[in-house]
C-alpha cells in the first residue's frame, strides 16, 4: 500500500529523517508546543525518536506521521500513532502561518480514509481544554467527546470516531 496521501490542496508523505530540522523548529514554536508538548522544550533527540517511531509504525501498522506539503513546502504534520492501550490516536500540528484555512481538517480526513483502508475501526484524539481550534477540528471530523481527564497542562478532552473499514 502506497503511504503517500493527497487531498485537494495537500500532499501527505511519511515523515523522514531529513524533516527533523523542520519538525524541531516547528514543534519548538511556543504557540505549537504548548498544546503538543505541554510547553516543554523539543530536543533534536526527541524529534529523531518521533521520526523513527513513525517509520516503524508505517512498517508494522501501515500508518504513522505524514508531513503535510502545500506546493512542495512542509506546513505541518498529521497522522496516527498507536497508544499504549493499542488504540490509534490522531495527531496534527500546523505552522501558525497556515492556521485558519481548514488544512488540518483536510489532512485529517485523508488520514482517516487511510485508516479505514488499513482496517482500523476506531480512532481517538486528545485536545487540551485551552486548544479550542483543535477541538473544532475533532468535531468537524465527526468525533464524539468521550470524557475529560486531568492532563499535564490541565483538562484534556478525549474524542473518538468509529470507522467503517474500506
Amino acid at each position: 500500500m502506497d503511504a503517500r496521501l493527497t487531498s485537494d490542496r495537500l500532499t501527505l508523505r511519511p515523515v523522514e529523517p531529513a524533516d527533523a530540522p523542520f519538525l524541531q523548529a516547528h514543534w519548538s514554536l511556543p504557540e505549537v508546543r504548548r498544546h503538543l508538548f505541554d510547553g516543554e522544550e523539543v530536543s533534536q533527540g526527541l524529534v529523531e525518536e518521533i521520526v523513527n517511531d513513525s517509520r516503524s509504525d508505517f512498517a508494522e501498522r501501515g500508518y504513522g506521521l505524514w508531513a503535510m506539503l502545500s506546493d512542495g513546502v512542509i506546513v505541518g504534520v498529521c497522522g496516527l500513532r498507536a497508544t499504549q492501550d493499542g488504540q490509534a490516536e490522531l495527531l496534527y500540528s500546523l505552522d501558525p502561518g497556515w492556521w485558519g484555512q481548514g488544512l488540518v481538517t483536510e489532512a485529517a480526513r485523508a488520514v482517516l480514509r487511510h485508516a479505514a483502508e488499513t482496517g482500523l475501526t476506531r480512532v481517538i484524539a486528545e485536545t487540551d481544554e485551552a486548544n479550542a481550534a483543535s477541538a473544532r477540528v475533532a468535531r468537524r471530523l465527526g468525533m464524539a467527546e468521550l470524557d475529560v481527564r486531568d492532563g499535564p497542562a490541565g483538562p484534556l478532552h478525549r474524542y473518538s470516531l468509529e470507522i467503517t473499514p474500506a
